[in-house]
């Protein structure tokens, strides 16, 4: 985790990262920084930065694109993202199909599908 994060400019405290659980089965960590925060995953490794400011009021979340199972021949790809305090639920809408509503759980929320994916925290 430490390479992807070195030399960005967020000065990220790597040491602070704490783990969390999501709904889809994988880990994410939330990595605080200067004035930044990040989501990022391990499989594969990705990060997602904003804002502390921005991120405690709008949210964010970060795409991971993971190659096609065995046999299925269509990429995996798994949403992470963070929800300001008070929020519930996201609305993650697949590319070219209808959002779905996804629970928030610790201000942490996931979902994986075979295309591409888009976030909105709901208020």
């Amino acid at each position: 985790m430490e390479k992807v994060v070195e030399g960005r400019g967020f000065e990220l405290k790597v040491a602070l990262a704490q783990p969390v659980s999501t709904t889809v089965g994988e880990e994410a960590w939330v990595v605080p920084g200067r004035d930044y925060i990040c989501i990022m995953a391990s499989r594969p490794l990705v990060a997602g930065c904003n804002t502390t400011a921005e991120t405690t009021k709008r949210g964010m979340s970060v795409v991971a694109g993971q190659p096609a199972p065995s046999g299925s021949g269509r990429r995996q790809y798994t949403l992470f993202g963070i929800a300001p305090n008070g929020v519930k639920h996201a609305a993650v809408t697949p590319k070219g199909g209808h959002a779905v509503i996804v629970p928030v759980y610790d201000n942490v929320f996931a979902y994986r599908a075979s295309v591409k994916l888009n976030a909105k925290v709901l208020r």
